[in-house]
């Protein structure tokens, strides 16, 4: 099975990857970053982004110093979804290199991982976008771009419940870590995802998730980055823009962690955290 955990949307997928046949995604990405001012050639060029034995199969992105080194780790193969991964990657790495450098280096950090995340999964929706398809594939046709849109949708409602499914367990894990956990995971999965163990002869399902074992206690930003995301994107006119890259460094990356996380949604979008524009884009009623 391909994706185990259901947390991807399981239909198109290969077609979607024929947007990226030609497509260097590498220089694609440095080209999307540069046309918004907002440059990551020092970042790629510190960055690890391509598959070797025995490397570490994630992705990432890693703030050195908290002054310019700021790298990328990837494993980039010809696909729509290592398109986004590298626009989300580098989402972060420009947020950390777009902070005030008059800031006190306690406070060149964001104020949470909600507002890292939402630069990051806002870049990442462009490999989806037609608007920025044109930019980024721009050879590809009009109904495969159309069905990209379609796609990240539907992404979008299968991911919202897959990280209730990973907060919930979490939450029930640490609460009482003796309990039979796989027994947990399956009546969380149930419960959220309405799927139905198989019968699985495993004992620790749960424990091949990466961000449980690796890094745990995250996903829940994930799913509130994606609600200011969608704030963000209805103060943005176009990706990827020169009046964009700047919005972003003015209203989202220089405050560092001088705002609570909060105050710095409200700065940026002139409201606290507000899940409706998220709905607005992503109910079901709009596939």
């Amino acid at each position: 099975m391909g994706r185990p955990f259901c947390q991807e949307d399981p239909l198109d997928a290969k077609e979607l990857d024929q947007l990226t046949d030609g497509v260097d995604i590498i220089e694609a990405s440095r080209l999307f970053y540069q046309a918004m001012k907002l440059p990551a050639d020092d970042i790629l060029k510190n960055s690890d982004n391509f598959e070797r034995p025995g490397k570490n199969q994630h992705a990432f992105c890693i703030n050195i110093d908290r002054e310019k080194d700021v790298r990328t780790l990837n494993n980039v193969k010809s696909t729509c979804k290592w398109q986004e991964t590298v626009l989300h990657e580098l989402g972060h790495g420009v947020y950390e290199l777009g902070m005030d450098s008059t800031l006190p280096w306690l406070l060149k950090e964001p104020p949470h991982m909600i507002t890292t995340e939402a630069m990051a999964l806002i870049a990442g929706r462009q490999a989806y976008r037609p608007k920025s398809l044109n930019f980024l594939a721009p050879d590809s046709s009009k109904s495969l771009q159309a069905s990209a849109e379609i796609s990240l949708k539907r992404r979008q409602l299968i991911f919202s419940r897959w990280v209730l499914v990973m907060t919930y367990f979490e939450r029930e894990l640490y609460r009482n870590p003796h309990q039979d956990l796989n027994a947990l995971w399956w009546k969380t999965v149930e419960k959220y995802q309405k799927i139905h163990s198989s019968g699985s002869k495993f004992k620790s399902d749960w424990a091949a998730k990466y961000h449980i074992a690796v890094a745990p206690v995250y996903y829940f930003s994930y799913l509130l980055g994606e609600l200011f995301a969608s704030s963000l994107e209805e103060q943005i006119d176009l990706f990827p823009s020169e009046k964009t890259g700047k919005f972003l460094k003015d209203k989202v990356f220089k405050p560092g962690n001088s705002l609570n996380w909060n105050e710095l949604i409200k700065h940026a979008t002139g409201q606290y955290l507000n899940p409706k524009p998220w709905l607005k884009q992503f109910s079901s009623e709009t596939l």
